[in-house]
């Protein structure tokens, strides 16, 4: 039997195969296997476009650059983000 010290420990791993950039790939994670198929896919419409606007650069310069645009997304959501939550709070102050 086993015991875990935290809930944290317990959560269910999920377990999917996709196609990213002609690569088949096992992905492993705590999200539902959606989750996991939904990021899985953005990376590799991303990979498929740089490919086309690029078509001469490697798989790996494709995944690095596909990789730089999606922190560069990320990142400016995040900011976006913080920013709203800043305005929420200045509104609930006064």
């Amino acid at each position: 039997v086993r015991t875990f010290e935290t809930l944290e420990e317990a959560k269910e791993i999920h377990k999917v195969v996709t196609t990213i950039g002609g690569n088949e790939y096992t992905i492993r994670g705590e999200e539902s296997e959606e989750h996991l198929l939904g990021i899985a896919a953005m990376v590799d419409n991303k990979m498929m476009e740089l490919k086309q606007k690029y078509p001469r650069q490697t798989n790996a310069r494709i995944a690095i650059l596909a990789a730089l645009q999606l922190a560069d997304e990320y990142v400016k959501l995040s900011d976006q983000y913080d920013k709203i939550l800043q305005e929420l709070d200045d509104l609930a102050q006064k």
